[in-house]
């Protein structure tokens, strides 16, 4: 093996591999992505700090060779990788901090939160859907998956570097704040007094924010006295639905109302 070439025992392998642990991620503020869409997105979002690439995959060599920090071995990337097929690529990227605040300085139009979701498949693809619909950003409250989870990042699709995502917030705080600026809570709930559909166009053309709550438990009951909760009509036997399709239904609803 060329001298040049780092192995899972390098120093700049083994301190990637660090990031796989959420502590290390958090104490560090640096992440992991992984594979040639989530890499693409971090360079053009100017996140990335180290990238290695595998120095056997010829696209990959092609592709990211002229800004790679160091070519490895597949074992390397291996080491770094948490699907069954790694893809050859990995970057090192700085985490984007926002803060409620600068989010609201912004005047946004569209929010989803997302309350106690601990599934990363759920969360990364309720930022995926929040981007498609052109929200403003996602609030997450703490108590959720970390943001910055090697699953969330693939399952997002990218749009974690899209739109600001900003997490560890106390979720009656932040209703109150979105409260402060002039934006309307709605809440989305099972037994929710109000159906989705019944919501007047006129309503959903405001500042909106869209509160998702965990699929075991919904939304706490202190959060329902603060937003307005809304069903979604279900006339099939299900009993609930997978809370990224719901956040999906939602967003699209108030898409249509803005487009219509």
């Amino acid at each position: 093996m060329s001298p040049d070439i780092l192995g899972p025992h390098a120093g700049l392998v083994v301190g990637a591999r660090a990031l796989l642990k959420p502590r290390e991620r958090r104490d560090q503020k640096l992440f992991l992505a992984e594979g040639p869409q989530a890499v693409r997105e971090a360079l053009n979002a100017g996140l990335v700090q180290t990238l290695l690439v595998d120095h056997t995959r010829d696209a990959m060599v092609e592709e990211f060779g002229d800004e790679a920090t160091a070519f490895v071995t597949s074992r390397a990337i291996e080491s770094l990788s948490e699907t069954e097929q790694p893809q050859g690529v990995v970057a090192v990227c700085t985490m984007p901090l926002r803060a409620l605040e600068d989010v609201l300085a912004e005047g946004p139009q569209l929010l989803a939160v997302c309350v106690g979701i601990s599934d990363p498949g759920n969360l990364g693809t309720i930022i995926r859907t929040a981007d498609a619909a052109g929200a403003d950003a996602v609030l997450v409250t703490s108590g959720s998956v970390d943001v910055f989870n090697g699953k969330i990042i693939r399952s997002s699709a990218g749009s974690l570097f899209h739109l600001p995502v900003v997490q560890g917030l106390d979720a009656v705080a932040t209703a109150r704040a979105l409260s402060g600026a002039g934006i309307a809570s709605y809440g989305l709930a099972g037994q929710g007094a109000t159906a989705l559909f019944d919501l007047a166009d006129e309503m959903l053309l405001e500042p909106t924010a869209w509160w998702l709550g965990s699929e075991a438990h919904g939304l706490p009951g202190e959060l329902l006295t603060r937003v307005q909760a809304v069903s979604i009509p279900m006339p099939g036997e299900a009993e609930s639905l997978n809370v990224a399709v719901a956040a999906a239904i939602a967003l699209f609803a108030t898409v249509r109302a803005r487009f219509s």
